[in-house]
This record gives structure tokens, C-alpha cells and sequence, in this order.
């Protein structure tokens, strides 16, 4: 499957939160932390990326469980 650094951060970012649920962007933080300090730069800049993504993602579920809660449906 052919797809762009954007669209793979975005499939990691779901992955990440089925996995790991409320603990997945500490997860991926951690991951970011370990490449950088094995000076992969780029692949922590990498994981910095799926960590936005993930906290994106979940204040998107958050507001959307609250519209729904809101208008009783």
C-alpha cells in the first residue's frame, strides 16, 4: 500500500489510540523521546507528529461524545 507521511501519521494515530487508549499519547511520546535520544531525529520528529494527531483525534471523540450527550442523541 502506497501511502503519504501525512496519511501513515494519521493511520498510526488511530492504531495508537485502539491500542493504547487514554495512554496513547504518553505512549508515543515515549517513543519520540527514545529515537531522540538514539539521535534518529527525524523519526522523533516522526512520533511528535502521530502524538499531535492522537491528541487531535481525541479532542475531536471528546467534543462529538459531548454534541451527542447534549442533544440526547
Amino acid at each position: 500500500m502506497n501511502v503519504t507521511l501525512p496519511q501513515a501519521v494519521t493511520i498510526y494515530a488511530r492504531a495508537s489510540i485502539s491500542w493504547f487508549g487514554e495512554k496513547a499519547v504518553e505512549m508515543t511520546r515515549q517513543k519520540a523521546d527514545t529515537l531522540a535520544a538514539r539521535g534518529d531525529n527525524e523519526g522523533a520528529e516522526v512520533f511528535k507528529k502521530v502524538q499531535a494527531e492522537i491528541a487531535r483525534l481525541q479532542q475531536s471523540h471528546k467534543r462529538r461524545q459531548t454534541f451527542m450527550r447534549s442533544t440526547g442523541g
